[in-house]
C-alpha cells in the first residue's frame, strides 16, 4: 500500500522479485515511475501541489510471501 501526500491510499498489484533488489528499492522504483507518468499525463497536478513534483508520501506498507 502506498500513501499519497493528500492522505489517500493506493493499493498496488503483487510484485515479483528475483531477490537482487531490496523491497525498499522496488517500492522507490514504482513510486518514481508512476510519479513521472502521472505528472506527464496530468500536468495540472503539479500546479495543485504548488509546483511540487512529488505526489507520493514516504510511507508504504509491504508484505512478503514465501
Amino acid at each position: 500500500m502506498l500513501f499519497l501526500k493528500n492522505g489517500f491510499k493506493k493499493h498496488c498489484p503483487y510484485e515479483r522479485s528475483d531477490g537482487e533488489l531490496s523491497i525498499e528499492e522496488i517500492v522507490h522504483r514504482i513510486k518514481r515511475f508512476s510519479n513521472e507518468a502521472i505528472l506527464k499525463k496530468f500536468p495540472l497536478i503539479r500546479d495543485k501541489l504548488g509546483g511540487n513534483t512529488e505526489i507520493w508520501d514516504e510511507a508504504y506498507f509491504t508484505e512478503t510471501i514465501g
